[in-house]
């Protein structure tokens, strides 16, 4: 009698952690599928935000070449302004970004992780 009582016990914590489990695998899938969402929809998001900045930057450029060459009375010279500024800055990011980009990135990743961290935490004190 009272073996088969402590079995049953046994038995039915058994269910209670595989419940326990099964309920915590779900939830952590709930919140990968959260977080893969959202990380989706803001790279989109930046996606076509550059896309429409590149057009207007574009656009604008030839806009600004052909009033430079108009003003110069050679519209190739005014081309040739305008593309070497642009190289100017390619070059200028080519020598100073590194130091500050990784810099920033190592910054907003670790605050990243920080965060989520607090957030695992939180979330498994909860239940």
């Amino acid at each position: 009698m009272l073996f088969s009582k402590v079995t049953q016990q046994i038995d039915e914590l058994n269910q209670d952690i595989r419940a326990f489990v099964d309920a915590k695998l779900e939830y952590f899938e709930l919140l990968l599928l959260k977080k893969t969402t959202e990380f989706a929809v803001k790279w989109f998001r930046r996606l076509v935000l550059t896309i429409f900045f590149l057009m207007f930057l574009g656009m604008f450029s030839v806009a600004i070449a052909i009033i430079i060459g108009r003003y110069l009375d050679d519209y190739i010279l005014g081309f040739f302004i305008v593309s070497g500024f642009y190289l100017l800055v390619f070059f200028l990011f080519l020598g100073f970004s590194k130091k500050i980009l990784q810099t920033k990135i190592v910054k907003r990743f670790s605050k990243k992780m920080m965060r989520a961290k607090q957030e695992m935490r939180n979330s498994s004190s909860k239940q």
